[in-house]
């Protein structure tokens, strides 16, 4: 770190008093950002309750009543799809005594239903129905009232078929917040020749035990693919060559982590002002760029 800085004061001041802008450097990053209890509190509130958080595909909800949990922060939440056809994203949690509603990765339900008390839900969260209804008489309570039902992310997007959230109210729109971000979603999205894709079956999910930005760090590192996976690109690169496989797909891909660390190293990322990152789009290679041209019009 810079010799200017307070040593002592980096390593032991709250993280509530810190200068961010002194734990990360131009070319490195101090400890802290990476161990520290205080400073992950600190990121769960300003980064994940305030950033745009990828919820989930229409597709896994394709037909009324069909829903899909996953967490927005710490915040479980469910995505619904309502009678009407629209998605809501609500907090998986019932207004009653706040235990899990929908406690399975995904399912249909005609409403979803509190498995405590047997409060039960229309897929908008609006409150449906409370057993032994009487026993509420002669108090304050008021089942049409919404603030009984299940609560609503205060924002939701859907940009072309994928659905983000946010647990803040205020703030920039998703496609301002992401901005040259998005077109990640468009090169996926524009492969399709109807303009759609869909999720076919479950995501394939990993724990990691780490601080959540060592995934990032390695996900942005296109030089350790040449030692971390050498032994994938040298076994999809072998099968390539036996079996003669035409349409290679995934293992086209995967004969591509053998690259040598110069050339690894050269993967051109680019930052983002909010902190998400992608690839540098490659420009269309001569032959599309020729059949383009010599199209009818």
């Amino acid at each position: 770190m810079n010799e200017q800085l307070d040593v002592n004061a980096l390593r032991h001041a709250p993280a509530a008093e810190l200068d961010f802008t002194q734990l990360v450097e131009a070319e490195r990053v101090h400890r802290r950002a990476y161990v520290d209890p205080q400073v992950f509190e600190l990121e769960m509130d300003r980064i994940f309750g305030r950033a745009w958080i990828y919820v989930g595909h229409e597709s896994q909800v394709p037909n009324a009543g069909d829903y899909f949990t996953t967490q927005v922060g710490r915040q479980p939440v469910v995505m619904t799809r309502h009678a009407d056809g629209t998605i809501h994203v609500l907090e998986n949690r019932c207004p009653h005594k706040g235990a899990i509603v929908c406690p399975e990765r995904s399912g249909h339900a005609k409403r979803l239903v509190c498995w405590y008390h047997g409060w039960n839900f229309e897929a908008d969260g609006s409150l449906a129905g409370v057993p032994v209804r009487s026993g509420y008489d002669d108090t304050c309570f008021d089942p049409s009232d919404r603030a009984n039902g299940m609560k609503r992310l205060p924002r939701v997007e859907n940009y072309r078929g994928y659905v983000f959230a946010s647990l803040a109210a205020d703030g920039p729109d998703l496609q301002t917040w992401a901005g040259e971000g998005m077109r990640g979603f468009d090169n996926v999205v524009d492969r399709s020749p109807t303009g759609q894709i869909e999720i076919i079956g479950d995501c394939f999910r990993t724990v990691q035990n780490s601080n959540w930005k060592i995934f990032i760090d390695n996900m942005s590192d296109g030089m350790h693919t040449s030692f971390v996976h050498h032994q994938t690109a040298r076994a999809a690169k072998r099968t390539l060559e036996k079996f003669k496989i035409e349409h290679a797909g995934g293992l086209q891909v995967a004969t591509l982590l053998a690259g040598a660390p110069d050339q690894m190293a050269k993967t051109d990322l680019v930052a983002h002002p909010n902190g998400h990152f992608d690839r540098r789009p490659s420009p269309p290679n001569r032959r599309d760029r020729t059949r383009r041209s010599t199209r009818p019009t």
